[in-house]
């Protein structure tokens, strides 16, 4: 089993709640960048005032033996600026990212 981790800022429709774009990072801080700018937009009457962004960190687990099959994915988002200490399906968050958002 290998298990890799990535951030994403997600895009959803304010109206609808639907997710309508990922945008993938290696890094925390070039995803806070990217979120960052996109919020600045929104602030600026640049776009529509009609999305939000969500933060989230993604665990995603690979069969050895297969790299290209994913067996499981979960997803623990940025609240109120501290990231979730469990993904969505019961996996513990490591300690690295945790503290790479609380600084």
């Amino acid at each position: 089993m290998s298990i890799c981790y990535e951030w994403c800022v997600e895009t959803i429709d304010a109206q609808h709640d639907d997710v309508e774009d990922l945008h993938h990072f290696d890094t925390f801080v070039e995803a806070r960048t990217f979120l960052r700018e996109k919020l600045a937009e929104l602030m600026h009457g640049e776009v529509p005032f009609k999305h939000r962004y969500d933060l989230c960190l993604i665990r995603k687990q690979y069969e050895v033996d297969d790299p290209g099959s994913m067996i499981d994915q979960q997803w623990a988002y940025v609240i109120d600026g501290a990231l979730e200490a469990e993904f969505d399906g019961g996996a513990k968050v490591p300690k690295k990212y945790l503290n790479e958002v609380a600084t």
